[in-house]
């Protein structure tokens, strides 16, 4: 049964943010000679010979293989030509480069495609993002004079957006990695290239709360002056990496667990009894 290793699928910059599948070790086993005759014909052997000038050839004029992956393919075709070369017993190892060339061409023609299918489509996602937040920004103190009394103000309304400007700044970021860049666009991730800018939203509202919270504490002032800035960036901050967002929760409960331990300790003690207790004579 093979083993799938999943890490880092809230973020796919994260490192390891991939699927990797591996399958049981090959188990020693002493090769029978008559087992080679019988099984590995003179055939088989021209056939993969053939099979080694015919990928190679396709490998050399395949344009979805990036020039890295291109050294690689003609590195283990080279290979696959010296292990044949080596005897019919390298049967098989040889096979399992060609086959391995043949794989990562398949692959970067389905790259290639996704990279065009979905990342044109994310690509119009994240821009109309992009209109509808900044349509927001314009009119961000029309709409607080509407909602005026419900306790969303202009500085909170604009770190919500700020969130989403965050969460599709991260998104564009992470397709122009995997797209142009590394070229290992996944289809798997497509729920966090949607999500992101949702995500960002949500989670500069709770860094809004934890940023008034502590200028309060520290300054004795809210959001006026220049402190407003801090919750804009704050909020494009845990919008572009959620992982700011989840050291700010812990930074919370540790507040509130250190608050707790404040009250324990100023708690008053029960004063020791100075009365003596006086047990009659037997």
């Amino acid at each position: 049964m093979s083993r799938l290793s999943v890490s880092a699928l809230s973020d796919p910059l994260a490192p390891g943010a991939s699927v990797i599948i591996s399958g049981l070790p090959t188990p020693p086993v002493v090769e029978q000679e008559a087992m080679i005759k019988f099984l590995i014909t003179d055939a088989r052997v021209d056939a993969l010979w053939i099979r080694i000038d015919d990928v190679e050839k396709r490998a050399v004029g395949d344009n979805n293989l990036g020039a890295g992956d291109r050294r690689k393919a003609l590195d283990n075709i080279r290979g696959a030509r010296n292990l044949l070369l080596g005897g019919k017993q390298n049967y098989e190892d040889a096979l399992r480069y060609v086959v391995e060339v043949e794989s990562d061409m398949v692959q970067a023609t389905r790259l290639k495609s996704w990279s065009i299918s979905y990342g044109a489509l994310l690509l119009i996602y994240n821009l109309a993002w992009l209109v509808a937040l900044g349509v927001g920004l314009t009119y961000s103190k029309q709409v607080a004079t509407f909602f005026a009394g419900t306790g969303v103000d202009q500085v909170f309304f604009i770190t919500i957006l700020c969130g989403g400007l965050g969460g599709v700044s991260g998104a564009l970021r992470s397709m122009w990695v995997h797209i142009a860049k590394d070229r290992d666009f996944d289809p798997q991730f497509l729920m966090w290239y949607i999500i992101n800018p949702i995500l960002g939203t949500v989670l500069a509202i709770f860094a809004y709360w934890v940023a008034q919270l502590g200028l309060v504490a520290v300054t004795g002032t809210g959001t006026t002056g220049n402190g407003v800035f801090v919750f804009y960036v704050l909020g494009w901050l845990v919008g572009f990496q959620q992982n700011v967002a989840y050291q700010l929760v812990e930074q919370a409960i540790k507040m509130f667990k250190k608050d707790d331990v404040g009250k324990a300790q100023d708690a008053p003690t029960k004063p020791p009894s100075t009365t003596t207790e006086i047990k009659p004579k037997s």
